[in-house]
């Protein structure tokens, strides 16, 4: 019965995200890394398949794309709750708070991931002249992070008042520009920590770029942030006054 709960919650939960404009956004997003891999696929460049895929997997796909599909999605998990109220009545069901938080992690997963991980692997085959091996290692490498990203948002969408801008700030204040100059900042990365996974899994990717993190930190690293994001949102859940 609590299995059927679960799914329940999850049905629900993606009928809430995968509706409007917000899945516009997500498709098109998602869909970007696919157009650069054609046209570097169409035209001569002055760089090699790999080092082109090495852009494309750094500073498109797990700089910007991926962490901004899952803050627009997992900061909305429980978005209409919120937003009309119900959210104390939902937590006063016979429902398990982990089922609950499960259910919305699920919901953003398959519907923001999922399409942004496909794309990942495709535009990694087509941009890398049709090398399997890359492709897969990096889908596998991203599928860590999108899991640590869609804990962090989904905790801070129920937690922090002004979610998007905290997501934003953490994108591209934290990861992005502090980590150029602050060494110390990119153990608290999650995109860090998804380059050190892909580094750890193909020697041959992202020479060019610094990592400081080895692919077992990187690894433990997206486990601790899911871990304690997931705990941090189950508490808050049952802080949430019931009337």
């Amino acid at each position: 019965m609590m299995g059927g709960a679960l799914m329940v919650l999850t049905r629900l939960s993606i009928r809430q995200l995968a509706g409007g404009k917000r899945m516009w956004l997500v498709l098109i997003l998602a869909a970007l890394p696919l157009v650069f891999a054609a046209i570097f696929a169409l035209v001569d460049a002055d760089m090699t398949p790999l080092e082109f895929s090495n852009g494309l997997t750094n500073e498109l796909i797990a700089s910007t794309i991926l962490p901004l599909v899952m803050l627009v999605l997992a900061a909305a998990s429980f978005g209409n709750e919120l937003d009309d109220h119900t959210l104390p009545f939902l937590v006063q069901k016979p429902v398990a708070r982990w089922r609950i938080v499960a259910a919305k992690l699920i919901a953003a997963l398959l519907v923001g991931g999922v399409p942004v991980l496909v794309s990942a692997w495709f535009s990694t085959f087509v941009s890398t002249e049709g090398d399997a091996g890359h492709a897969t290692v990096t889908i596998a490498a991203l599928a860590v992070g999108t899991v640590a990203y869609a804990t962090l948002f989904t905790w801070a969408g129920l937690a922090i008042r002004y979610a998007l801008p905290f997501g934003i700030a953490y994108i591209f204040v934290w990861e992005a520009a502090l980590s150029s100059f602050l060494g110390g900042t990119r153990f608290l990365s999650v995109r860090q920590y998804m380059l050190a996974i892909v580094r750890g899994l193909d020697e041959e990717r992202l020479q060019n770029v610094t990592i400081e993190l080895s692919p077992t930190a990187g690894l433990i690293g997206a486990a601790l942030v899911t871990a304690v994001f997931i705990v941090l949102t189950i508490r808050r859940l049952d802080r949430t006054d019931i009337p």
